[in-house]
């Protein structure tokens, strides 16, 4: 799918330590602990979870960054009440194209149909709210390989601030 989204890259457990002598075996002791605890396998629970395109649906949030690619196959899905970037407000397929329409006319059909959508799920008029609309639509590799034809809108606060919860019928 193309999207003009960010990704969060995945940090690594690369430190680098000075530690001054005379508190030498204290420090060290105390600094394998935190170092120990922070590269454990246990998931992060305020990180982002990779999950296929195909995968994501409606009320689901992203934590997205400025290392999201113009296409990808997985976006970076959070729980909506960690702190988030944007929210899929609507999936919305094209069942009147066979084969793939272009890039301009998907643009079109998705700027239609997440504008119809976007009330119903916040409860206020586009124009009236504090969010800004956006969208991430199929490519043609895609449309042709995985028969996917869903555009997903995804809606996201204008102030750049983070969210904390779902927006659907917040009426913001």
């Amino acid at each position: 799918m193309s999207s003009s989204a960010r990704r969060s890259p995945n940090g690594g457990c690369d430190y680098t330590l000075r530690i001054r002598p005379v508190f030498r075996s204290l420090a060290v002791g105390t600094v394998a602990l935190v170092v120990l605890s922070a590269c454990s396998d246990d998931p992060d629970p305020n990180a982002p979870t990779s999950k296929p395109v195909l995968d994501v649906t409606a009320e689901q949030c992203l934590q997205v960054d400025a290392g999201l690619a113009a296409e990808v196959s997985k976006l970076p899905v959070i729980d909506c009440t960690k702190p988030h970037t944007h929210e899929i407000f609507a999936t919305v397929k094209d069942t009147v194209s066979k084969i793939y329409p272009g890039f301009d006319a998907l643009e079109l059909f998705a700027e239609r149909e997440c504008f119809r959508a976007f009330d119903g799920f916040v409860g206020i008029s586009p124009f009236d709210s504090d969010l800004f609309i956006s969208w991430i639509v199929p490519s043609l590799d895609g449309w042709n390989d995985e028969d996917d034809r869903s555009v997903l809108c995804v809606l996201g606060p204008k102030s750049g601030e983070q969210l904390n919860f779902s927006v659907k019928d917040k009426k913001i």
